[in-house]
């Protein structure tokens, strides 16, 4: 991968680099979009992959790196990178290579095999570790070998096999002069380009010097006329008289109508884009939205636990679905909670992003969604 060096990452010297391009026919900012990709590989078996922004282009949004944490929550003494790694490709290492992909690839009607160029692999750990990635569509797989196996079972971890990897990279608004003269560089890019048919030309409603204006209705108050004291952490109000506000139940009708629109109107949610205002106060986001979301998966085992801090079972327990426990997904978000309620997804006093997983086939595995933002997690 070229550029400098991320002046945030700490830990063993990247195995494997690589770009990651945006072949979606949209994009966050209507032009090209590329990432990069470092793979790190620990000798305790441990594989930190590690998805950022391009930058390094003078003038820009994305001039500087985009800020993590790793000097306040990695320990640099404890991470030992692993000396054996080997690439497994369809001409290196095949035969292994061909073992791991065949757990994982489900041929078409028109496929007989998995086209093993569009893999790439890497064993580590004294041969007990897999990390295979796909490339296109990009996901990664944990393989681990216990004991006395000769082969590799299920991979432990997947990452990505949904296709629901979402990266928004930094940008500016438009109109910004300074971004728009950057233009695309080949990989992200500033300007929000617009085609001449998304232009709408306002429209002329003078007539006489004078112009026509539209009776301005009154706002409906939602909360009755009672007085406002403060804000649960889900954004719903609390009363002088001790009462809350009760969130509106959106009926089946309201619910597939909100999703058709969402469909047909992939700029729906354009109005938060640069500033979001709550209970009174208002956060600007002068480089855009900048979310980002993956899904994971732990084939094998029905358990997970983790996510703390949350009023909860120690158990992770579905929010989605017909069948599910919560409706809400967990939030991670450090709060300072007064009264806060029992059996509830709701944030509490500090978040840690870890996944445990448990099951007879693939042992004990984990997860660390390292970023450091607010961050809402659905178990399905």
């Amino acid at each position: 991968s070229d550029g400098p060096l991320d002046p945030y990452v700490r830990g063993p010297t990247a195995s494997l680099t690589a770009t990651l391009v945006n072949t979606s026919p949209t994009t966050s900012t209507g032009v090209g979009e590329s990432l990069n990709l470092e793979v790190r590989l620990h000798s305790d078996g441990v594989a930190r992959v590690r998805v950022m922004e391009k930058y390094g282009t003078a003038g820009t949004k994305y001039e500087t790196a985009r800020w993590t944490s790793d000097e306040l929550i990695l320990n640099e003494k404890e991470m030992v990178g692993a000396t054996d790694a080997q690439i497994l490709t369809a001409s290196t290492n095949g035969d292994v290579l061909s073992e791991v992909v065949g757990k994982v690839f489900t041929p078409t009607p028109d496929q007989s095999q998995a086209d093993m160029t569009n893999y790439v692999g890497l064993r580590y750990g004294g041969d007990d570790h897999v990390l295979l990635l796909r490339m296109e569509p990009f996901s990664f797989y944990l393989f681990r070998r216990s004991g006395d196996e000769s082969s590799y079972g299920m991979p432990i971890v997947t990452v990505g096999e949904r296709g629901l990897a979402h990266f928004e990279i930094r940008r500016a608004k438009e109109g910004d002069e300074a971004g728009a003269a950057a233009g695309d560089d080949g990989g992200n890019s500033d300007a929000v380009l617009m085609d001449d048919d998304d232009y709408i030309p306002p429209e002329d409603d003078e007539e006489d010097g004078e112009e026509d204006k539209a009776p301005v209705d009154e706002p409906e108050d939602k909360h009755g006329g009672k007085e406002i004291v403060g804000y649960w952490e889900d954004g719903l109000a609390i009363y002088a008289d001790g009462t809350r506000e009760e969130r509106p139940v959106e009926d089946e009708a309201e619910a597939e109508h909100r999703k058709l629109l969402e469909e047909q109107s992939p700029d729906l949610d354009r109005e938060g884009l640069w500033e979001e205002s709550f209970g009174g106060h208002t956060d600007s986001k002068p480089y855009g939205p900048m979310s980002v979301g993956m899904d994971i998966k732990f084939p094998g085992s029905s358990h997970i636990f983790g996510l703390p801090e949350h009023a909860s079972s120690t158990k992770l327990q579905t929010t989605h679905g017909p069948e599910a426990k919560y409706h809400d997904p967990y939030r991670l978000y450090n709060l300072d909670v007064f009264e806060y309620e029992l059996d509830e997804t709701m944030a509490l006093y500090g978040e840690i992003p870890v996944i445990i997983s448990q099951s007879l086939s693939g042992g004990g595995a984990g997860i660390f969604w390292f970023n450091p933002t607010e961050t809402f997690v659905d178990v399905y």
